[in-house]
């Protein structure tokens, strides 16, 4: 059987329903040649199974079992030969533990958990299992910081046009940090020290660009920060901008975009009129950034606040784009049925 009807008879064995939805209809506007954008319903055998990381060669023609070995941290590891070049490897290249601990770890810390309540519940679902797993609470909050670098560095790398460049809105939401953080600001001890949480959101896809933090900042200088953030994630420039009364935002959109049309009302004015931002605030909320919730320090709060914003992105499907996720609206991933699978798809277009 060769690699591609290998490919075919593989897409059909995840379920997965091809969706029409998407096209790829955009046509760039540099002179630079563009990737390929994803289709929604794309699901290679290539992006998913086991691969030679010495000569790229996929498929059984290729790829043969090798017994198992057994690894300290991660129990037996299957171990595999490739045919074409001779090497042998295990297909496990995300770190020292096993795939299905740090697809645990990212959907736990999502859900707002801790480090030392995910330690517990990964103690307990081991030995549920008959598992040993041998983590510390550091091991827990450094898979999250890898993973979030990792999934940054993808995101960066698949830069791309945005379905429509019509309208992105901008707004700013407070977090309460803890008592101790921030004291080497020389700000007075008070009610008012906060995080400042700026997000931009891509309206047509639903696509969240930025999500900036600022403590004891709502500034100008803010905002125009999110604003090349976004642009950094995105090719073009939108045509037009929503957002709240507040003058920084105005400003920072106006100091990177001079000529950009901006609608602005306030929320007692018009509360709809960046419904769908409010919608992403409340979505967050509900996950892993409580509005009670306090944090240590501005690091631990971005880190958080970037898987969250990943899964939004990659994860989470969405009724008003039918079903399918932000990214896959835009054309940089298909649809994901997990964390493992995102994992699996990032980490091997890193190498």
């Amino acid at each position: 059987m060769s690699v591609k009807s290998e490919e075919r008879d593989n897409i059909s064995k995840y379920g997965f329903i091809p969706l029409t939805e998407f096209t790829s209809n955009n046509k760039s506007h540099s002179k630079k040649s563009v990737k390929r954008r994803v289709d929604t319903g794309e699901r290679r055998l290539s992006d998913f199974d086991v691969y030679c990381k010495y000569c790229r060669a996929c498929g059984a023609d290729w790829i043969i079992r090798r017994g198992p070995r057994h690894n300290k941290r991660k129990g037996e590891v299957q171990r595999y030969k490739c045919k074409r070049c001779g090497h042998r490897f295990s297909r496990e290249g995300w770190g020292h533990f096993p795939l299905w601990v740090v697809e645990a770890i990212l959907s736990l810390a999502v859900e707002g958990l801790g480090p030392s309540v995910i330690l517990d519940k990964l103690k307990g679902e081991a030995l549920r299992h008959n598992l040993t797993v041998k983590i510390s609470r550091q091991t827990v909050s450094n898979i999250i910081k890898r993973c979030v670098d990792a999934f940054l560095k993808f995101e960066e790398g698949a830069r791309r046009e945005c379905t429509s460049c019509f309208e992105w809105q901008i707004d700013d939401t407070p977090q309460r940090p803890t008592r101790d953080v921030g004291d080497h600001f020389e700000q007075p001890q008070s009610d008012d020290r906060k995080f400042w949480i700026t997000n931009v959101l891509e309206v047509d896809s639903r696509y969240w660009l930025t999500a900036h933090v600022s403590f004891l900042e709502r500034d100008a200088k803010v905002s125009e920060k999110a604003v090349r953030m976004a642009l950094k994630r995105a090719r073009d420039a939108p045509n037009r901008w929503r957002c709240d009364g507040l003058r920084s935002h105005i400003r920072g959109i106006r100091n990177v975009l001079p000529h950009a049309t901006i609608f602005s009302k306030t929320k007692a004015e018009k509360f709809e009129h960046i419904n769908l931002i409010e919608s992403l605030h409340s979505s967050m909320r509900r996950k892993g950034i409580k509005k009670r919730k306090k944090f240590h320090s501005l690091m631990t709060l971005q880190i958080l606040l970037d898987l969250v914003r990943m899964w939004h992105n990659f994860l989470r499907r969405l009724d008003s784009l039918g079903g399918i996720t932000p990214a896959a609206k835009v054309g940089i991933t298909p649809v994901f049925r997990s964390w493992g699978e995102f994992v699996l798809y990032v980490f091997r277009r890193l190498k």
